[in-house]
């Protein structure tokens, strides 16, 4: 009986306590105008666990005893953020890099300053991709270059690869060694089905279902069967959008279900084509499968360019089987894709290409991309400095089985030579590591007998697709728009460094 009183008791203080930390944090919000969603953010959730310890364990205090002023808290941010950037240079310089790649992200705040987050991507000599954000600074497109080239030399760092930067900042860099991030590239392109007029089908189907569903959840009638539906859509993005059409038609049978229990359900389900719902959504599949693949963590995502290329090309053609309606997204679609298609098909994607071993024969590329890249390779190679790049030893060699390659000519050759066409012929397996392994695996079991390739490996396998991955700018433009330049770049990078040691 005394246990189950204290839990009794224990259970009333946290309903007790649940209750005016609910009053606290509504006159929080509304006095410092603060979006709610930023009450589920990790770091405020642990400041929040923080000070009920800190109570807990001092007793009852006045804020002012305890809570430094603003110039005390951006001092000693700035001294963490120092620290942090030491650190991530150390690290760096222990791994030395032989050739890595930069990316640029891009965004402005409220009040028209632009911002550039630089971050390097490069491939260990174990094999393994890595990334660290190096700074965040305030930059104009006329010096954003120049400014990534001091932040380059603070790291004491050489000339990238490449950088890989986005298309509307385009026009900033002057280097012939930039691409166009293909993650912006293709989310411009199937964006393009929801920025037409409202009368058109997909932003007609998003209206609509919406409407929908707005009129299901609100429907007390309904109440029992809300936990089966997906909730209507906020989001402007065309993925949340797409995400959210499929969300629909997979509960189209749920809805049908309970229209009879809703007034003007059937009305309202009765202004969508289900099926005109589904094959939108299976035009768009696609672009999320694409989009997804290149936004992969800590693997390569270049070399899956050009083959993302083929197929959405292929994707886009009409069929005898399209309505009009869909033709006609397919167009839409097709017309934006081309404008992009040669950006995608960059010199470094074909040449990252050839480095996944089961696309070496570059078959899917042009005769003119294909003969560029493997000139541009081979020349590479030639480049490489003899003494890093020793040859395969003569055990490891009598360990290949003829049978592996195809016509190679096993006559004498140049080192660089045979190297070069010793990969091109080499067969690999089915059933081998062409298939079952990632293409950094293969690379690493492999180094031994292809040095020189290997070395390049490192180079473009490491070139991001995407300018960066997470969304840095915009949680800075959603609950910080007016940090001046240096506070936000220690931000960054302290943010950053909570994931030290790649990804």
């Amino acid at each position: 009986m005394p246990h189950q009183m204290k839990t009794t008791e224990v259970s009333l203080s946290v309903r007790i306590a649940n209750a005016e930390m609910k009053e606290a944090l509504v006159k929080y919000i509304s006095t410092d105008l603060m979006p709610p969603m930023w009450l589920d953010s990790q770091g405020f959730q642990k400041f929040a666990q923080r000070l009920l310890n800190i109570g807990a364990t001092y007793g009852k205090l006045e804020i002012g005893q305890i809570m430094p002023d603003v110039a005390t808290v951006t001092e000693r941010l700035s001294q963490q953020a120092r620290y942090a950037r030491s650190q991530i240079q150390e690290t760096i310089q222990c791994d030395n890099p032989a050739q890595f790649a930069v990316s640029v992200e891009t965004w402005r705040n409220d009040v028209g300053q632009q911002y550039a987050t630089i971050t390097i991507h490069y491939i260990a000599e174990n094999f393994v991709l890595k990334k660290y954000r190096l700074d965040s600074i305030q930059a104009e497109d006329e010096t954003v270059e120049v400014q990534i080239r001091n932040i380059l030399d603070a790291y004491n760092l050489g000339q990238p690869k490449c950088i890989t930067v986005e298309p509307c900042h385009e026009h900033c860099y002057t280097t012939s060694d930039s691409i166009l991030c293909s993650v912006a590239l293709l989310n411009g392109v199937a964006s393009s089905v929801f920025e037409s007029e409202a009368d058109y089908l997909p932003a007609k189907l998003f209206l609509s279902c919406n409407i929908i569903l707005a009129h299901a959840q609100n429907s007390e009638r309904a109440i029992k069967y809300r936990s089966y539906l997906p909730s209507y859509e906020k989001r402007s993005d065309w993925a949340s959008k797409c995400q959210f059409l499929s969300a629909v038609a997979n509960a189209w049978d749920t809805l049908l279900g309970i229209s009879g229990e809703v007034d003007g359900l059937p009305t309202l389900m009765l202004e969508v084509d289900v099926t005109q719902l589904r094959c939108v959504i299976s035009v768009l599949q696609p672009f999320q499968d694409a989009l997804g693949l290149l936004s992969i963590q800590n693997e390569p995502t270049l070399h899956f360019v050009v083959p993302i290329v083929r197929k959405l090309e292929t994707h886009l053609q009409p069929s005898s089987d399209d309505n009009d309606d869909i033709k006609h997204i397919k167009s839409q679609l097709l017309n934006h894709f081309m404008k992009v298609k040669d950006k995608l098909l960059s010199k470094m994607a074909c040449c990252a290409l050839f480095f996944d071993p089961s696309k070496k024969s570059l078959r899917i590329t042009d005769d003119n991309d294909r003969e560029i890249a493997r000139d541009t390779i081979f020349t590479e190679m030639r480049l490489i400095d003899s003494e890093l790049c020793l040859e395969m030893p003569l055990e490891k060699i009598k360990k290949f089985d003829l049978e592996e390659f195809s016509d190679f000519d096993h006559t004498f050759k140049d080192p660089v030579t045979a190297e070069f066409e010793r990969y091109i012929y080499f067969q690999i397996s089915q059933q081998g590591e062409g298939l079952t392994t990632s293409v950094l695996e293969w690379w690493k079991n492999n180094k031994i007998n292809f040095p020189r390739l290997a070395q390049l490996a490192h180079a473009y396998l490491a070139i991001p697709t995407i300018a960066n991955p997470s969304a840095y700018g915009e949680s800075i433009l959603e609950r910080r728009r007016f940090l001046d330049s240096e506070s936000t770049s220690d931000i960054l990078i302290l943010n950053a460094s909570a994931h030290i040691g790649g990804s």
